[in-house]
């Protein structure tokens, strides 16, 4: 794994961190769990063109929809619809993974060589997290699906003990089989073929 980088920052601060990782030249940029599309308006200013938001807040569909008409929000629990992962050629889900019970299953159907940026807490917020780690936690759940190109650990203003971790990274070719949801009803052997051609398409 690359060296970690440590800095303070806020929520703003680390989306205009992971907002700078994406070229205006990306394919089909994917953001999971998009909230009300604050995310989204640092990209339009950069010009990127190809955006789809999900989250599965209607309210927060409708007010992103609202502000960023170009682009294209959709109201779906991603668990329930992982063809949205094919499409990708960068996936972005930043403070959102923690909140899944199955975030494994996202990350193994993501296609190889997608580009990710994630960011996760080391802190629980209520009841509404499933789980959280310190970085070498969530480097250890995550590494088996990604390779890591930059991690930065960030510390929250006036909170000394909570930080957020903004990893970026590749899918890389590991396919757990208990946790692959086949689309299309093909084997798993045909997997990686048509995984290929939507790709291309």
């Amino acid at each position: 794994m690359k060296a970690v980088v440590m800095m303070k920052g806020s929520k703003d601060e680390i989306q205009k961190i992971a907002a700078n990782w994406i070229s205006p030249e990306e394919k089909r940029v994917i953001e999971i769990g998009c909230n009300n599309g604050h995310f989204s308006n640092l990209l339009e200013k950069k010009r990127i063109s190809n955006y789809i938001g999900i989250d599965e807040d209607v309210d927060n569909i409708k007010e992103a929809r609202l502000s960023h008409p170009k682009y294209k929000f959709f109201c779906a629990e991603i668990t329930n619809n992982l063809h949205f992962l094919t499409k990708a050629s960068l996936i972005v889900s930043l403070q959102y993974f923690q909140y899944i019970e199955d975030d494994l299953t996202i990350l193994n159907n993501i296609l190889p060589k997608t580009k990710l940026i994630i960011s996760v807490p080391n802190s629980p917020y209520k009841e509404y997290y499933f789980r959280w780690f310190e970085l070498k936690g969530w480097t250890k759940r995550f590494s088996p699906f990604m390779d890591f190109k930059k991690v930065i650990s960030i510390q929250v203003p006036r909170k000394p003990k909570k930080k957020i971790f903004l990893f970026r990274g590749v899918r890389n070719d590991f396919i757990d089989k208990k946790t692959l949801e086949v689309f299309r009803d093909v084997t798993f052997d045909n997997m990686m073929f048509n995984r290929n051609i939507e790709r291309n398409s």
